[in-house]
């Protein structure tokens, strides 16, 4: 919840432009300061006004176009990130599965913007970022601890992920090559939606068994 509250500031301070902004508010400050040396209550009616323009700025920014855009990708991109530096970690019969589905995720974001996916795309992209995480996870528990009965099953659970992410990978690109069908077909389009919400559901529960270990 605190992420969500934070997300507007957090996107508006890596907005390139806000830089922009505060280096020249910072520049015509400094320089007007210099030049004509005003008095201390003339300096703090300029910082007034310094901070006036920043929250104009704001207000104008955050209900621009450019930055909604900006807003709704940051989540997407750290995910993408962080899902990066985990799959490093992760055995290869894992992350180039995983890698490949996100790969097709993002093409499919490229191209198609109908909400019947972008929704499940996304919620995806989380699923499959915290399936890596548990398989890191449980991976490195596998190589370095357990009796050779607890190696067993946790082998089962590696093999259960890797599973679930091929299905995942192969739902995937059933779904971006009838994607122009789907486009033209809205009973079509809204049947993927809902496969892809079952296999959403299969991740989820594929992840929470690790919390039964």
């Amino acid at each position: 919840m605190g992420f969500q509250k934070s997300k507007p500031f957090k996107a508006f301070f890596t907005y390139p432009l806000t830089y922009l902004v505060m280096a020249l508010i910072i520049l015509s400050h400094t320089a007007f300061t210099m030049w004509f040396l005003p008095p201390f209550l003339m300096q703090a009616l300029i910082l007034i006004i310094d901070i006036f323009s920043f929250s104009l700025w704001f207000v104008f920014t955050v209900k621009s176009k450019a930055f909604k855009q900006h807003l709704n990708t940051m989540p997407y991109e750290e995910q993408i990130n962080e899902l990066k530096n985990i799959l490093k970690e992760c055995p290869p019969n894992f992350s180039d599965i995983a890698g490949k589905c996100i790969d097709l995720i993002q093409k499919v974001k490229k191209d198609f913007t109908d909400q019947h996916y972008s929704y499940e795309m996304d919620y995806m992209v989380s699923n499959i970022v915290n399936l890596s995480e548990n398989h890191k996870q449980l991976y490195q528990r596998y190589l370095n601890f357990g009796t050779e009965e607890q190696k067993q099953n946790m082998k089962v659970m590696l093999n259960s992920q890797i599973k679930s992410i091929n299905n995942t990978l192969n739902t995937l690109k059933t779904f971006s090559g009838n994607l122009t069908l789907l486009d033209a077909n809205a009973e079509k389009s809204a049947e993927a939606a809902g496969e892809l919400k079952e296999i959403n559901k299969s991740l989820k529960e594929v992840i929470e068994e690790l919390d039964y270990v």
